[in-house]
């Protein structure tokens, strides 16, 4: 098992506030892949509409055995830094099915380029 250095362990431990030097190196990146983003190169992908509404019509149905199919490169691919909340939304519809009947409605839907992602609300009992 690999190990994480000494310092990254103690920043997590005491939540060390960023220096300027880390605040302005973390800026540029964002702003590099942001403009990658603009002209269609970088590690971002443009949000995907069709995705999202896809991910949620399965999700909503609850054939959550249809995410059995996703891999793991897809989702990285496709939902960037949000691949843990893609993750995390079909672990807790997973969690919720096994209770009972699973029965959910989105509330709200829209896609936020700027913020390279779509962000939806979800209610649901099972």
């Amino acid at each position: 098992m690999e190990t994480s250095p000494p310092e990254v362990a103690q920043r997590l431990i005491k939540r060390a506030i960023p220096t300027q030097e880390e605040l302005d190196a973390r800026e540029s990146r964002v702003v590099r892949a942001a403009r990658d983003l603009v002209v269609g190169k970088g590690p971002c992908l443009p949000p995907s509409e069709q995705w999202d509404r896809d991910f949620l019509k399965t999700f909503l149905s609850a054939r959550l055995e249809d995410f059995d199919k996703m891999t793991d490169a897809e989702i990285d691919r496709i939902a960037g830094f949000g691949a843990h909340e893609v993750r995390t939304w079909v672990a807790a519809a997973a969690a919720a099915k096994v209770m009972g009947e699973l029965q959910s409605e989105l509330k709200y839907y829209h896609l936020v380029p700027e913020w390279i992602t779509g962000m939806g609300i979800v209610v649901g009992q099972a």
